[in-house]
C-alpha cells in the first residue's frame, strides 16, 4: 500500500493515526520525501536505540539505530533537539562529554538552540522569540532580554533604511544574540550579499540556520538556495530540497518556485513535470512573476498538465505585464504563432522587440529570425545580422548558426 500510493502523499502532513510500519528499508527508500524539520523530540530507550515520535508515522516508533542516525545525520534539524536530551543521550550513545558534542556541533551549521520551529510568521513578526540553550542551563532568558532584543532589532532596521549598515549589523548582532529570529535572518542576508561586511556565505549559513531553527521561512528558503548552488557549502541538492520543503510548507513563494525548478530539472529528485507544475502554480498564485511565466510555458508545452494555450496565455501575459523579460518574449511568440490568441504581427513585434532590447538572448534570436524571414516585418538582412550577433555574443547557439548562415549568403 505504501509503495502504491507513495507518490500521492503529502509527506509533511501524514495523518497522525495512520501508524505506518516504518522499517529501515522503507526509511531509506523514502527518506528524500521526509520533512526532517517535523521530527519530534527523541526519547532514549535502552540498548543504545533511539525512537522518534514523528508526525510522519503517528505513534509508531521509528527504529533509529546508531547506523541509521549516522547515515542521515546531515539531514537532522538539530535545533529541534532539546538540550536536556543531550545529557540523556550521550552516556548511552558515545563516550563523550556534553561540552565535546557542543563544540563539535557548534562548529557545523547545526545550531543547538531550542525553540518551537512551528511558530507562524505572524508570531515571529510580533513576538521576539528567545531560545532556551544549554549555555544558560535550560532556563528562559529574562523578559528584559526579550525587550532589549526587540528594541535592538528595530534600531537595526532603522539604521539599515538610512544606509548605515555598520550600525544595522551592530544592532542586529545584539538582537540576534538575544535570540531574535528576524535579526538572525537579516544578518544572514547581510553576509550572503556582502552588505556592510565582507561577503561570507558560511557566516550567512550559520545565521540562517539560527533563524530557520525558529521557523523563519525566508531563512529556510535561503538555505535551500545556498545548498542548491554550493555557496559556502558543497552543492547538495537533497539538503536544498529539505530546506525548500520546509519553507514551502509555510507558504514561501520563493521556496515553492525553487521546488518547481528542482522537480523540472530532476535535481536531487526524479524529474517530475507534474510535481514541478504543482509548485509553480502555488508560487504563481502568490504573485511570483517567474513562476507565472514558467507555469504558462508548462501549459503551452503540455508538460505536467494537459496542453492549454488559453491558460498559457493567461499566465504568460500576467508575467509580461509585470516586466518579466522572458514572458514578454514568450507573449510575442504566442501572438506571432496565434497560440491562444488571434495572430497579431504588430503585437508580436512589440513584445519580442521589448524583450530583445532588454538583453534577452532568446528574444534577440527570435527577432533576428523575424527579420531574416520577414515574419511580421519586412525582410531586412542588416537587422537580422544585428540581432543574431547580439544573441550570439551571449552564447545562443542557434543565433550563432543563423548568423554564420546569413553572412555566407
Amino acid at each position: 500500500m505504501i509503495e502504491r500510493y507513495a507518490a500521492r502523499w503529502d509527506w509533511s502532513a501524514l495523518s497522525s493515526n495512520q501508524g505506518l510500519p516504518w522499517n529501515e528499508s522503507l526509511i531509506d527508500r523514502y527518506v528524500e520525501r521526509w520533512d526532517w524539520g517535523r521530527l519530534e523530540r527523541p526519547a532514549l530507550l535502552r540498548r543504545r536505540i533511539f525512537y522518534w515520535e514523528s508526525r510522519l508515522s503517528g505513534n509508531q516508533a521509528l527504529p533509529w539505530s546508531e547506523a541509521l542516525i549516522e547515515r542521515y545525520a546531515d539531514r537532522w534539524v538539530w535545533p529541534c533537539i532539546p538540550a536536556v536530551a543531550l545529557s540523556e543521550i550521550l552516556p548511552h550513545w558515545r563516550e563523550e562529554s556534553i561540552s565535546a558534542v557542543m563544540d563539535r556541533l557548534s562548529s557545523s551549521p547545526f545550531v543547538l538552540d531550542c525553540v518551537d520551529v512551528r511558530l507562524t510568521q505572524e508570531q515571529l513578526a510580533n513576538t521576539p522569540v528567545i531560545p532556551v540553550s544549554p549555555a544558560n542551563g535550560g532556563e528562559d532568558v529574562s523578559a528584559r532580554s526579550q525587550v532589549d532584543g526587540a528594541r535592538c532589532f528595530e534600531d537595526g532596521s532603522i539604521a539599515f533604511k538610512r544606509g548605515d549598515y555598520s550600525r544595522a549589523i551592530e544592532a542586529w548582532n545584539e538582537a540576534a544574540d538575544a535570540g531574535h529570529p528576524l535579526a538572525q535572518g537579516n544578518l544572514g542576508r547581510m553576509y550572503q550579499n556582502g552588505i556592510g561586511v565582507v561577503q561570507d556565505y558560511w557566516q550567512a549559513i550559520i545565521w540562517y540556520r539560527k533563524a530557520a531553527s525558529q521557523g523563519v521561512s525566508s531563512a529556510e528558503n535561503s538555505l535551500g538556495w545556498l545548498y542548491e548552488n554550493g555557496l559556502g557549502v558543497e552543492k547538495d541538492f537533497k539538503t536544498a530540497l529539505m530546506w525548500y520543503r520546509r519553507a514551502a510548507a509555510q507558504g514561501s513563494k520563493y521556496a515553492q518556485w525553487g521546488l518547481g525548478q528542482m522537480y523540472e530539472e530532476g535535481c536531487g529528485v526524479t524529474q517530475d513535470f507534474s510535481e514541478a507544475t504543482h509548485w509553480y502554480e502555488k508560487a504563481a498564485e502568490q504573485g511570483h512573476v517567474s513562476a507565472q511565466n514558467k507555469l504558462g510555458v508548462m501549459y503551452a508545452d503540455g508538460r505536467g498538465v494537459p496542453k492549454d494555450d488559453v491558460l498559457a496565455l493567461h499566465w504568460i501575459r500576467k508575467a509580461a505585464d509585470q516586466g518579466n523579460v522572458a514572458a514578454q518574449n514568450n507573449l510575442g511568440v504566442m501572438y506571432l504563432k496565434g497560440h491562444g490568441v488571434s495572430r497579431d504581427d504588430s503585437l508580436a513585434l512589440h513584445w519580442i522587440h521589448k524583450a530583445a532590447e532588454q538583453g534577452n538572448a532568446k528574444a534577440q534570436n527570435d527577432l533576428g529570425r523575424m527579420y531574416e524571414y520577414g515574419l511580421g516585418v519586412a525582410q531586412d538582412k542588416e537587422q537580422a545580422v544585428h540581432w543574431y550577433r547580439k544573441a550570439a555574443e551571449q552564447g545562443n547557439a542557434d543565433a550563432q548558426e543563423r548568423l554564420n548562415a546569413v553572412l555566407q549568403r
